[in-house]
């Protein structure tokens, strides 16, 4: 079933999607000036206005500091809890035999 389901997606996509909006053959022409317009230029060879991602500014980021460490911490409970969880659950059944 999920290879029907793939397959299908993988040839949707193989004949919807394009390269460029340019090499679109059903997109209107106001939309395609829009785009061009709005859209910053990739990083090519031959484009002069070449924009790098600013890692260092990322990864000295106190916001994504605090994110990367509330993720790990929340997975790490999540992680302790799931593994935890079977023991306690024979535990409360042998307080509840034997105090109920």
């Amino acid at each position: 079933m999920f290879q029907v389901y793939n397959g299908f997606f993988t040839y949707k996509g193989m004949i919807c999607i394009y390269d460029s909006p340019d090499q679109h053959p059903r997109i209107h022409d106001d939309e395609l000036l829009m785009i061009k317009l709005n859209v910053s230029t990739v990083n090519t060879k031959n484009s002069k206005n070449k924009k790098t991602v600013p890692w260092i500014a990322i990864m000295t980021s106190m916001p994504v500091w605090a994110i990367s460490v509330a993720k790990f911490c929340g997975a790490w409970g999540n992680l302790m809890l799931m593994s935890k969880l079977v023991s306690t659950r024979r535990v409360h059944a042998i307080i509840c035999k034997t105090y109920l």
